[in-house]
């Protein structure tokens, strides 16, 4: 009888750590979610100090208290810039539009939501994205 009592009470605190694990996970995906505050970081590098596609400032970046965008700059598939933004695209999500201004000449401009997300290389993986995934494997395998 004690034996049957020991494997339940050990059920019971599995299951309730078990809970406690699934809340945490769903409480940080919910976080996660919440829309950014109206100040970002952005990398930052002006025309002038743009060298074939490369800054040479090195990483210089931004804090942009009013700002909620970043924005990166190419011209012929070249970028020229880097900045924050105090708007984005027309349609309010993050993405490229592109436009050819002459036969010879094509911008483009990116714009993004999260703190350094204009870097050089195009990485869009979002904080909010690894934290779904986290609380995913959570439910799926823990819970």
């Amino acid at each position: 009888l004690q034996s049957v009592s020991s494997s339940l009470h050990f059920t019971s605190d599995s299951k309730q750590w078990k809970m406690k694990v699934c809340t945490v996970f769903l409480f940080l995906s919910v976080v996660s979610y919440v829309p950014p505050s109206h100040c970002i970081t952005c990398y930052s590098c002006d025309q002038l100090n743009t060298v074939n596609g490369s800054c040479t400032e090195g990483e210089k970046t931004s804090w942009c208290p009013q700002d909620r965008w970043c924005v990166k700059t190419w011209e012929n598939d070249m970028g020229i810039s880097w900045n924050c933004s105090p708007e984005g695209p027309d349609d309010d999500y993050e993405g490229c539009t592109t436009e050819r201004r002459d036969t010879n000449t094509e911008d483009t401009e990116c714009y993004c939501s999260s703190d350094l997300c204009n870097s050089s290389l195009v990485v869009w993986l979002d904080f909010s994205i690894v934290m779904f995934c986290i609380s995913l494997y959570a439910v799926l395998y823990i819970g």
